[in-house]
Order: C-alpha cells, then structure tokens, then sequence
C-alpha cells in the first residue's frame, strides 16, 4: 500500500505547438515530500475526471505530451510509483490549445448556445465551472457581455 502522504501537485507549466494539427503541452510537477519514488505516470483524457490515457515518465518531474487536438479540452492528472503501487492522483489541471474561453460548452464554436449556458448558471439552472469567461471567479452580466462581444466580432 502506498503512503497517504505521497501526494503530488501537477501544473501546466508550458505549451507548445508544432502545426496546424497537432499541439503539445509541457507538464510540471513538484515530488513528494515524503516516500520513494521510482518513477512517474502521467494520465489524461477529454472529459475531467476520466484519464485512460496512461505515459510512463521515468523519475523526471516534467514531461511533454504531443500529439494533441488543437482546440479539445484535456485533463491531466500525475502519479507517483514504487515497488508498493501507485499514488492518488494529483489534482487535475485542463489545458486547450487554441481554445477560446468564450466556447462554454468546447464545441468549438461561440455561439447563442455559450451563452445560454451562461446565462443558465447565473440563473441557477445549470452549473458550468466554464461559465466564469472573463476569469473574475463569479458568473454575471459581464460574462454574458464577453461572450456576445466574441459572437458578433
């Protein structure tokens, strides 16, 4: 059994992009401060919570992942690895390359449906941690100006 303090912080440190299809990202995370490590694993996918995409590291604690859809939402999550097993994940970070903010519901597009959706969340209707486009960390009217600006630009 693994220790409960071995925890790790992943961050999206840093992107790249190599062409028109493909986007990286450079992932970086700080060891534990406790427990031994052999090595790392990094584990994402396209919906939060679900990483079934597994790349063994090594013992570096940064890494970059190529390959990567340009304007898709991937969610990352770091583990730690001995003899013992595997450690909880990290928290999760989400990185988009080429994203709008804008795109509440990541279809790839701005449009009536983003804001509704935000509109829907300040009227307590939904609930969409994306609702929140101009990074203020509360859902208002001002959100809802953001995204007609970018519709009608």
């Amino acid at each position: 059994m693994f220790r409960k303090a071995f925890y790790i912080s992943l961050y999206v440190f840093f992107f790249l992009s190599f062409a028109v299809y493909c986007a990286s990202v450079h992932l970086a995370w700080d060891p534990p401060s406790s427990g031994e490590v052999d090595g790392y694993r990094i584990y994402y996918g396209t919906e939060e919570g679900s990483h079934p995409t597994r790349v063994d590291v090594g013992t570096d604690t940064e890494y970059i992942i190529s390959g990567l859809e340009n304007t898709r939402v991937y969610y990352f999550v770091a583990r730690a690895y001995n003899t013992y097993g595997e450690s909880e994940d990290s928290n999760e970070v989400s990185w988009c390359y080429n994203c709008f903010a804008e795109d509440v519901n990541q279809d790839g597009e701005v449009n009536v449906s983003d804001m509704q959706l935000v509109v829907n969340t300040i009227l307590g209707l939904s609930s969409s941690n994306r609702a929140d486009v101009n990074g203020d960390s509360i859902v208002t009217s001002s959100d809802v100006q953001t995204v007609v600006n970018r519709i009608i630009s």
